[in-house]
């Protein structure tokens, strides 16, 4: 029968590892999450102010090319629309950029504009800020978690 012998490559000798690891990841972690709770709650304030409805008309898609530092590009869209408040026309652009849209030009859209400045608007439907602060939130607490549980590992193993 085979013996195996252990040589030392336990916790005891990777501590400092662990103790870094787990405290990067936990730091990254409350930054991610801060993050995520900084944008719902510019959203949520946002989305609160623009009480005024109104029907809209998607009157062209801008788009923006970008490129990497690897060289790859790519290319965002976001809808122009067009709409009347108090019998003044507004032509603003949606400040979420995706690929693909998800509008064609002629698209009718309801818009959610604030009363005491028509031009700042949301588009109803359009929740690419929401998934953003989902996706911070989410990896944010992956992150701290995984942190945090490195650390209380290594401190249930240290003692």
């Amino acid at each position: 029968m085979m013996e195996y012998r252990q040589y030392g490559y336990g916790v005891r000798k990777n501590k400092k590892a662990l103790i870094i690891c787990g405290s990067v990841f936990f730091i990254v972690g409350l930054v991610f999450l801060v993050i995520g709770i900084v944008l719902m709650r510019l959203d949520n304030k946002k989305r609160a102010l623009c009480s005024g409805e109104a029907k809209g008309v998607v009157v062209r898609i801008d788009s923006k090319r970008s490129t990497d530092s690897d060289g790859f590009e790519s290319t965002v869209y976001a809808p122009v629309v067009s709409y009347t408040v108090n019998g003044k026309e507004y032509e603003e652009r949606s400040s979420i950029y995706s690929s693909p849209c998800k509008f064609n030009e002629g698209d009718i859209a309801i818009i959610h504009y604030d009363p005491g400045d028509p031009s700042v608007m949301i588009i109803e439907g359009d929740n690419g800020m929401k998934l953003m602060y989902w996706i911070f939130m989410g990896m944010g607490g992956i992150f701290a978690i995984t942190g945090a549980g490195l650390l209380i590992f290594y401190r249930k193993n240290s003692l």
